[in-house]
């Protein structure tokens, strides 16, 4: 069962729900599916199962058994309309930036989902100075660390390589288009370390970003696409694990793949 927050009357109905499903008894749910009072559609547990097409095959026979139902019309409402899309009102934008381990040690992928938000001149920092139509441009070090969220692939704030831990922060642009739009390539390297509160090893995060900015012949940018490949460690682990991270905005929704 996926529990969503709400109002304390809905939380205690929830509380219902969950206790005639479980006789009374409380621990690890994980994801099941239910009826709105309780009553399990399925002994399988989505939780555990390894593929698409075991999902799919639960979902189905939970549908049967719970009989037609008609598709409801809902708008998510829990995400910042502007994550990932458009400028603010202040000329600001929030970045979307997903981050996680690429290898298989986790039992879980975990991924993270977060924001990153530039002010209006970190953002025109990004953009290429009026007038340049070819060749390289300049990032400011001071705005390429704020990339360092994406070294870090765990969401506690405690584990995050922050702008101030960077020993190394570069990223050059070339533009190399100047047509029907611009198209700016980005190129860089991100590294720096950071002790944990509580000991242990010190985190260490590295990557190398690779990417693409499109401005229009207006000179507004449209995409804003930037790829992390690296390493990071928790306090509590030996050696760097592989990561990887993504960093996209557009200037509409529609903009997007």
């Amino acid at each position: 069962m996926i529990h969503a927050s709400g109002s304390r009357e809905r939380f205690a109905a929830e509380r219902a729900v969950i206790s005639n499903f479980t006789g009374g008894k409380t621990g690890d749910l994980a994801v099941h599916l239910l009826t709105p009072d309780g009553e399990p559609l399925t002994n399988k547990n989505i939780f555990r199962q390894q593929s698409s097409n075991e999902v799919l095959a639960t979902l189905r026979e939970a549908l049967e058994k719970f009989g037609p139902v008609t598709p409801r019309r809902v708008k998510a409402d829990w995400q910042d309309p502007t994550r990932g899309v458009g400028t603010r009102d202040d000329g600001s934008v929030r970045l979307a930036l997903t981050a996680r381990n690429t290898d298989r040690r986790d039992y879980s992928a975990r991924p993270v989902f977060d924001s990153l938000i530039m002010t209006s001149e970190e953002w025109a920092a990004l953009q290429p100075p009026r007038g340049v139509t070819n060749g390289r441009y300049a990032i400011p070090e001071s705005v390429t660390k704020r990339f360092a969220r994406g070294l870090s692939s765990n969401s506690d704030l405690s584990y995050l390589i922050r702008p101030e831990d960077l020993r190394e922060a570069q990223l050059e642009a070339q533009v190399v288009s100047a047509q029907d739009d611009t198209l700016v390539t980005l190129s860089g390297n991100l590294q720096g370390t950071r002790p944990h509160i509580n000991g242990g090893e010190p985190m260490r995060g590295a990557a190398k970003l690779t990417g693409q900015l499109r401005v229009d012949k207006t000179g507004k940018p449209t995409s804003l696409l930037l790829l992390f490949e690296g390493t990071f460690n928790l306090p509590y682990e030996k050696s760097p694990r592989p990561t990887a991270a993504l960093i996209e905005w557009h200037s509409h929704a529609s903009d997007g793949p």
